[in-house]
Order: C-alpha cells, then sequence, then structure tokens
C-alpha cells in the first residue's frame, strides 16, 4: 500500500486509522508537531515498517511509548528521529562519527 499524502477529505484520525492498517515493510514519515500519530508510528514500527521522524511528541511524551519505538531489538535499522533534538542538527549521528562513545540517554 502506498499513501503519499492525507487526501483531502479525509480526518487526521482515519488517516492515521489507515496508515497503521498498512502491511509492514513500508516507510512512515512524521513530519507533524502532534502526539495524534503515536498509534500510527507504533503500529507501523510494530509490523517490521521503518520510522522515519521530526517530531519530536513521540520520543518525549510517556516512556513505555518510548520504550516501544526505539528499545525494539530492529530499531537501529528501522527508525530514526535524529531531527527531534539538537534545532534539527545531526548531532547524535555526528557525535557517534566522530567517536565519542561517551553519549548516553538522558534519564529523567
Amino acid at each position: 500500500m502506498s499513501i503519499s499524502a492525507k487526501p483531502a477529505e479525509a480526518s487526521a484520525q482515519d488517516f492515521l486509522k489507515t496508515v497503521a492498517a498498512a502491511d509492514g515493510g513500508g516507510m512512515l514519515v512524521d513530519c507533524t508537531a502532534t502526539e495524534d500519530t503515536i498509534p500510527a508510528l507504533l503500529a507501523a514500527a510494530a509490523g517490521g515498517g521503518r520510522v522515519v521522524s521530526a517530531n519530536k511528541k513521540p520520543f518525549s511524551s510517556a516512556y513505555t511509548t518510548f520504550e516501544q519505538l526505539v528499545r525494539r531489538p530492529a530499531a537501529p535499522a528501522t527508525i530514526r528521529f535524529e531531527a527531534t533534538v539538537g534545532a534539527g542538527l545531526p548531532v547524535i549521528a555526528a557525535g557517534r562519527l566522530q567517536g565519542r562513545s561517551n553519549l548516553r540517554a538522558a534519564d529523567a
């Protein structure tokens, strides 16, 4: 299934339900600034799809959501969310490329 944009006649919720129901193996790109996309992101990740997000809300809301998206065994190859930190600059990958092995997740 290929969905490139929300059809004008569809509500955002209907669109996200369609995306969540899509077969795995695709890619979901989230450029929103809302938590409304979390169910679709979780469904895409759980179904084996790839997730790319510039939306920080799914990664800074409930820690369980973060775990379900990022702490899965397949996550390193299937999820990218770097634009959500550092004013949209690729600071995480740049640090890793420079051999900064001391980059750690911040605990609350």
